[in-house]
């Protein structure tokens, strides 16, 4: 199991440009093993949006203090919380720094309401979703228990997240999981459909031989 674990962990670590076609391969290999338990595993994984390809990325890229973020004790006093506090929002914007970084890279808008989207992610995972974050497998968006909010990429501490703000980031990445399971959809259909032109080609190819053969074969008994 270690082994399909470390396969579905390179999975969520390769481009999202490439996310379906590795993980129909992955599930087409383990299928092909013996192992279809794992395979239907695979094939259920949904291709991640680019806010949770991030965070994965800074697990794999920055794993100490994605750790430190999520062993990160609860404050017992005030001068503690105070404490914890800018402690955790330098940690949070050194993050979204690297954030940025994988952004551009990857020819994304690393725009404030980029990096809040991660940020609020990163922090969500971090309290409710800590083995795949660690792992770098996080399959969607969360939302933290209300700490910090995001400001221009920078975070800031606040006493809580406005109720019209959290239906606004949840109402778009729902439309976002839905793009994704879109493309999803139509990157399989083109997929099958290149398998199936490879057979009929193969199938030509093989008829034109065949052809050829009997050809062959008339005018050597004449």
């Amino acid at each position: 199991m270690g082994d399909v674990e470390d396969r579905i962990a390179d999975l969520f670590a390769v481009d999202l440009k490439d996310f379906v076609r590795a993980r129909n391969d992955l599930a087409r290999n383990l299928k092909e093993a013996g192992d279809g338990p794992a395979a239907a595993r695979v094939s259920s994984l949904k291709k991640p949006i680019l806010t949770v390809w991030v965070v994965n990325g800074l697990a794999r890229r920055r794993a100490e203090e994605v750790r430190a973020l999520v062993d990160q004790d609860a404050p017992q006093t005030g001068e503690e919380l105070r404490a914890a506090s800018a402690a955790r929002k330098k940690l949070l914007n050194s993050l979204l720094a690297d954030a940025q970084k994988i952004l551009e890279g990857a020819g994304k808008s690393a725009t404030p309401a980029a990096l809040q989207r991660v940020g609020r992610t990163l922090e969500g995972a971090a309290q409710s979703d800590s083995d795949n974050l660690l792992a770098g497998t996080v399959e969607s968006e969360s939302e933290p228990v209300a700490q910090f909010v995001a400001t221009g990429g920078v975070w800031a501490e606040s006493d809580e997240v406005s109720d019209s703000e959290r239906r606004q980031l949840l109402e778009r990445a729902e439309r976002a999981e839905q793009e994704a399971e879109e493309m999803t959809a139509r990157a399989v259909e083109a997929e099958d459909d290149a398998r199936r032109l490879a057979d009929l080609a193969a199938r030509a190819r093989a008829g034109a031989r065949e052809a050829r053969e009997e050809v062959q074969r008339a005018a050597r008994a004449r």
